[in-house]
Protein backbone atom coordinates (compact mmCIF):
# COMPACT_ATOMS: atom_id res chain seq x y z
CA UNK A 1 0.00 0.00 0.00
CA UNK A 2 2.75 2.45 0.93
CA UNK A 3 4.66 1.75 -2.28
CA UNK A 4 1.57 2.51 -4.37
CA UNK A 5 0.95 5.71 -2.42
CA UNK A 6 4.60 6.75 -2.82
CA UNK A 7 4.43 6.12 -6.55
CA UNK A 8 1.25 8.20 -6.81
CA UNK A 9 2.93 11.04 -4.90
CA UNK A 10 5.99 10.88 -7.17
CA UNK A 11 3.81 11.05 -10.28
CA UNK A 12 1.91 14.02 -8.84
CA UNK A 13 5.18 15.87 -8.12
CA UNK A 14 6.45 15.16 -11.65
CA UNK A 15 3.20 16.36 -13.16
CA UNK A 16 3.20 19.58 -11.13
CA UNK A 17 6.87 20.21 -11.95
CA UNK A 18 6.22 19.65 -15.67
CA UNK A 19 3.28 22.06 -15.64
CA UNK A 20 5.36 24.64 -13.77
CA UNK A 21 8.18 24.37 -16.34
CA UNK A 22 5.75 24.71 -19.25
CA UNK A 23 4.14 27.72 -17.56
CA UNK A 24 7.55 29.37 -17.12
CA UNK A 25 8.42 28.71 -20.78
CA UNK A 26 5.17 30.31 -21.94
CA UNK A 27 5.80 33.39 -19.79
CA UNK A 28 9.43 33.58 -20.96
CA UNK A 29 8.20 33.88 -24.55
Amino acid sequence: MEHTSDTFTSQSILRVTTLALLYCLIIAQ
